[in-house]
């Protein structure tokens, strides 16, 4: 951990002397959780500067970097200024009843998916619980075991994530027919027989 003077020019020299410390490391992560903070003390063209020196200085040494921005905390310009600088844009949101849920909702260069995910903090980790539909006549067991592979390898080539808690599948409903629309927290998943 560094200490920094007020000024963000500061934090950018601590944040470089923190990366270049780490150089050794085979896997390199860096997480930002002071831009809502910044953007309440600085201009914010200035904490913008900020965002895309830290974001140019620690791809060039290797970092996975996610930055943390509170929801609801700042105008919609910013948010979609800070949207536009990232690689991708994870959502993180508490719904109702206290439920979390994780989504991806931009990813560059990559395919994916919309769907919302639920999402549990536990002291083993984050555990992620997917819902999925299936076709009459489709192995759960298999099945349930591409889910799992498919998410871990999501997790962990797109996002970075390696230690996971858990993930869990479970099959809301066996369909007879081709599967209506996808609802929000189910996905339809064909598996040859």
């Amino acid at each position: 951990m560094y200490r920094v003077s007020k000024d963000i020019t500061n934090l950018d020299i601590a944040i470089g002397a923190a990366a270049n410390k780490l150089s050794f490391a085979p896997t390199r992560r860096a997480m930002l959780d002071i831009i809502s903070p910044a953007l309440n003390i600085y201009d914010q063209s200035s904490v913008i500067e900020f965002v895309q020196r830290e974001k140019n200085l620690l791809k060039k040494k290797g970092f996975t970097t996610l930055l943390v921005v509170e929801s609801g905390a700042h105008d919609e310009r910013t948010i979609t200024t800070l949207k536009h600088l990232s690689d991708g844009v994870l959502v993180l949101e508490k719904g109702g009843k206290g439920k979390l849920t994780f989504r991806v909702e931009a990813l560059s260069g990559m395919k994916f998916n919309q769907k919302v995910h639920q999402v549990k903090v536990t002291k083993k980790g984050l555990e992620i619980v997917n819902r999925v539909v299936l076709e009459h006549g489709a192995s759960i067991p298999e099945t349930s075991s591409r889910v799992l592979d498919i998410i871990r390898t999501r997790l962990e080539k797109e996002l970075g994530i390696e230690e996971i808690g858990s993930i869990r599948v479970h099959v809301v409903r066996i369909t007879h027919e081709e599967p209506a629309k996808e609802k929000p927290e189910e996905t339809a998943l064909q598996v040859p027989r």
